[in-house]
């Protein structure tokens, strides 16, 4: 993020473990969903900044 420019992106990478459960991964989609939680913490916090998030 560049605060002197004003505006930003933030790029965020993970997998569809992080919105979907399945049983025998269950400790994966955790931590997936720990990711997707923190990202989303992020995009909020950034925002006033004029960061965005995809």
């Amino acid at each position: 993020m560049r605060r002197r420019q004003g505006a930003g992106t933030i790029v965020r990478r993970s997998s569809v473990s992080g919105e979907v459960t399945t049983l025998v991964a269950d400790r994966h989609c955790a931590s997936k969903h720990a990711v997707e939680a923190l990202a989303d913490a992020l995009r909020l916090e950034a925002a006033p900044f004029g960061a965005g998030s995809f």
